[in-house]
């Protein structure tokens, strides 16, 4: 029988500090396994353990390493290509040692035997939390074989025992140094996560890549992890997200409505791919990387809402002021246009006036009436005149509008399609300032399309407000133009083809009755104005 030595203190030393180093688990066993194979002239070596909430097998088949492997098991019983241990191996684990094989276990409950199937020398060492060889429990087994059957094993169990000792601390502290290393990186991701995220200037297409990049180096194999979040209809992922088989995924969400979610996954490259890759540590992180980016979120909408806000109130301001100034001019210009069309009215019944001359009247006479109805528009902008809110059918006053142009509809090639619902609830208002609305948004359209086009005009009722939607297929507007259409005197027509009072007004009645209108256009893709209505009997704030 051959005996022989290996360096001891030395295979110790080295594995000790292999697992103060703290390196990953597959680095960590495939450095130990050739140590311990090269230092103690066994063939191959076989750790079952449990590390963490992990269950694993690692073999490595000689010294080279070109046979090793590595796999998740379900347990530490999970049974293996050779049945004839599977006996023994549960004896070393949990100590009920089959009477068939009580001979070849040692007091520390390590075995030592022959494998008959291969001829080979065969001894399983228990991994214990402590040095001690009876204590328990066992965190799983070690597993030598040498295909040296004269190999004199029994004088070197005591060795081996203390060095599957070695073994579990190493595995133990290794794994210690992980978990910090891991609270660390969680802790550098969710600081590096909440320091982007409060730069508000960042749009979100910008803003969501550098996401994507942060919070994988918060996992356990940052090289490996892809992450992606969805948001809405929106999607940005890493370039290898798609090939991930293993994901974990917190909700984002967003007035108790879930918008979206936030996931991260490896791709299925051994261990990385299986679904308890993942730390519980990791949920707790992906969790709170959901919850930074919700508070974003409603950060980000409320400053939208703020701006929104505020340039609702400057418009309302710069509206009322020019308010009071065009009300102040329209009184102004009443009484001398009032003196002109009675003065050219008498120029008029006087006898034996050349045709030039009452050709020059009618001109007077149509450009001030033409000023009056400016004057007009400018008190109905300001809300100077009087008016007598009644109960107003919205979809008689459709009717009657498309059937006042129908004349300009044909002769200038446009198509009109209304679909109005018949249940709809009437309004309060003045009939023709309601109706002037629909007037100056459709002849608004109309002058958009000047080779014609379509227009269809929609009503419908959602609870407390009734809705007109008029669209158009006609040139369409900026964005720089939608901001500034409800200004007064502002207009994109030619000089002499419009006020730029038209939607202005518009605007200025609907507000009155505590309604809403709001537009959305694009160049060459057509307009959409929507006018909101309260229903009779809905007060609006």
């Amino acid at each position: 029988m051959k005996s022989r030595s290996f360096p001891f203190v030395e295979l110790a030393g080295s594995i000790l500090e292999c697992g103060t180093r703290g390196p990953e688990r597959l680095e960590f066993l495939q450095e130990v396994s050739r140590l311990i194979l090269s230092q103690t002239h066994f063939d191959s070596i076989q750790v079952r353990a449990r590390d963490d909430r992990l269950y694993y097998r690692w073999t490595l088949e000689s010294a080279s390493g070109a046979s090793a492997y590595h796999r998740v098991e379900p347990d530490l019983s999970a049974p293996t290509d050779t049945p004839q241990l599977e006996p023994i191996r549960h004896g070393v684990l949990t100590g009920e040692i089959p009477d068939e094989h009580a001979g070849g276990f040692t007091p520390g409950r390590s075995y030592v035997g022959y494998l008959d199937a291969t001829g080979e020398t065969v001894v399983i060492l228990a991994l214990r939390k402590t040095l001690s060889p009876s204590a328990d429990p066992v965190l799983g087994f070690v597993e030598l074989r040498s295909r040296d059957r004269d190999f004199d094993i029994a004088s070197q169990v005591d060795a081996l025992e203390f060095l599957s000792g070695l073994l579990a601390l190493s595995i133990a502290t290794r794994r210690s140094q992980l978990q910090l290393n891991e609270r660390v990186k969680e802790l550098r991701c969710l600081y590096e996560l909440s320091q982007l995220l409060h730069q508000r200037d960042i749009p979100f297409d910008s803003l969501f890549p550098e996401i994507l990049k942060i919070v994988p180096r918060g996992f356990q194999f940052p090289e490996s992890a892809q992450a992606a979040i969805l948001l809405d209809a929106r999607k940005y992922a890493s370039d290898g997200f798609e090939a991930c088989t293993a994901v974990i995924r917190a909700p984002l969400v967003l007035d108790e409505r879930q918008c979206g979610e936030i996931r991260v996954g490896y791709p299925n490259d051994g261990i990385r791919g299986m679904e308890n890759a993942f730390l519980p540590e990791e949920k707790s992180l992906i969790d709170a990387v959901a919850r930074e980016i919700e508070v974003m979120l409603e950060r980000r909408l409320f400053d939208e809402e703020k701006r929104r806000l505020e340039s609702q109130l400057r418009h309302a301001d710069r509206l009322s002021t020019v308010g009071e100034l065009s009300a102040g001019i329209a009184h102004e210009l009443n009484e001398p246009l009032s003196d002109i069309l009675g003065f050219a009215e008498l120029i008029g019944d006087e006898r034996g006036l050349s045709s030039a001359v009452r050709e020059d009247l009618q001109r007077i006479e149509r450009s001030a009436m033409h000023m009056r109805t400016v004057v007009r528009e400018l008190l109905t902008f300001a809300r100077k005149l009087p008016e007598d809110n009644e109960q107003v059918d919205v979809n008689a006053l459709v009717r009657e509008t498309l059937a006042f142009l129908d004349g300009r509809f044909k002769s200038h090639g446009i198509n009109v399609s209304s679909t109005l619902e018949g249940t709809i609830k009437p309004v309060m208002g003045v009939p023709g300032r309601v109706k002037q609305v629909l007037m100056n948004i459709i002849v608004n359209a109309i002058q958009a399309m000047p080779e014609g086009g379509s227009i269809s005009v929609e009503t419908r009722s959602t609870g407390s407000s009734v809705k007109v939607v008029i669209r158009d297929n006609g040139v369409g507007m900026s964005h720089d133009v939608q901001e500034r259409i409800f200004l007064p005197f502002f207009t994109t027509k030619d000089v002499g083809e419009g006020t730029g009072l038209g939607l202005s007004v518009a605007h200025g009645i609907v507000a009155s009755l505590g309604g809403t209108i709001a537009v959305e256009s694009a160049p060459g893709e057509g307009t959409r104005f929507e006018i909101s209505l309260p229903v009779a009997g809905v007060h609006s704030v």
